[in-house]
């Protein structure tokens, strides 16, 4: 146990016992996930005034807080009314006492639970949260949307219309389609994005289906602009239950307007064994013969080929346009 000055900006909520996370969140104004530093508190001096949790830790005069497990930041377990009021008067640091016991935030144990990564310390879409700031990003996305939206505006769609997300993941392309003015939505295998989406993006859980891509797509009716990023491989390689010519036909058959796809390639160190022909020149021409699209157009590469992923990704976005 130690006692440190430490900046308001290092500490995030943490449940006091005997509340749940969701019972202290609905408490406090703040939510489970992801944890907010008291900058980002919507009324720190409401929070201050009003905060009522007895009899626990959390009124006492000490602050009481653990380190975060792969982070810089402290996870306060006591003393909460304290850094309310702290943040309120603008103050910029408090005296806390430190607890040996590192902990894992909500938002870091759902990320590691979530099924693409396999428990890898990283995330797999952008994120902006303190607990997970140092986590390597795998797909940067931004670049991607950048192309989608220029694609979108040169045929007069963006910012209008339907969008599906075909293998959404977080459900960050959902959310910034959502800013642009689209009716959003996405399919995603795990549960757990439902609640990832909505605590993370404020996304309606509703609107993130849940299951198997192709019995989804089976049951829905055509969207404007549908995304299907770095999934076609899978079908390719034979892992799912159908095969790549079936995924191509459901994404055609859904599509009004616009399919973007990207897909692992063969210039890829981990894929050069088992996507041999997948380069972007073969990729054009198989979702030109596979899609019944007007045009298919290559928009260009990502930028996720860099540390940790270098040698890997710089894959070739397309557009599959019906006319």
């Amino acid at each position: 146990v130690q006692t440190a000055t430490v900046p308001l900006e290092r500490l995030i909520f943490g449940a006091p016992a005997p509340l749940s996370l969701d019972e202290f969140a609905d408490r406090v104004w703040d939510v489970a996930f992801p944890s907010l530093t008291p900058s980002r508190w919507p009324d720190v001096a409401a929070v201050a005034a009003t905060m009522g949790l007895a009899p626990d830790a959390s009124r006492s005069d000490t602050v009481v807080a653990k380190r975060v497990w792969r982070s810089d930041c402290l996870a306060v377990v006591g003393g909460h009314r304290v850094v309310a009021a702290a943040a309120a008067a603008g103050e910029v640091a408090v005296e806390a006492t430190i607890l040996p016991a590192v902990t894992k935030t909500p938002l870091q144990s759902l990320l590691l639970n979530m099924g693409w990564l396999d428990g890898q310390v990283a995330l797999y879409q952008p994120i902006d949260s303190p607990d997970v700031a140092g986590w390597p990003v795998v797909r940067a996305c931004t670049d991607r949307l950048q192309m989608m939206h220029d694609m979108l505006a040169r045929i007069g769609l963006n910012g209008s219309g339907t969008f599906l997300d075909v293998a959404s993941s977080y459900g960050w392309f959902i959310a910034n389609m959502k800013e642009r003015g689209y009716n959003a939505w996405g399919i995603e295998r795990d549960e757990q994005a439902r609640i990832l989406g909505r605590d993370v993006y404020g996304l309606d859980p509703s609107h993130i289906l849940i299951g198997d891509c192709l019995d989804r797509l089976a049951e829905l009716p055509q969207f404007d602009v549908v995304s299907c990023l770095s999934l076609l491989h899978h079908y390719v390689w034979g892992l799912e239950r159908a095969d790549a010519e079936d995924i191509m036909a459901a994404l055609s058959r859904v599509t009004r307007h616009v399919l973007f796809v990207d897909t692992g390639e063969a210039h890829e160190k981990w894929l050069r064994k088992s996507l041999p022909d997948w380069t972007p020149e073969h990729i054009q021409r198989w979702l030109t013969r596979k899609g019944d699209f007007d045009q298919v157009i290559p928009l260009g590469v990502d930028h996720d080929d860099t540390a940790m992923f270098a040698g890997n990704y710089g894959r070739t976005l397309f557009a599959c346009i019906r006319e």
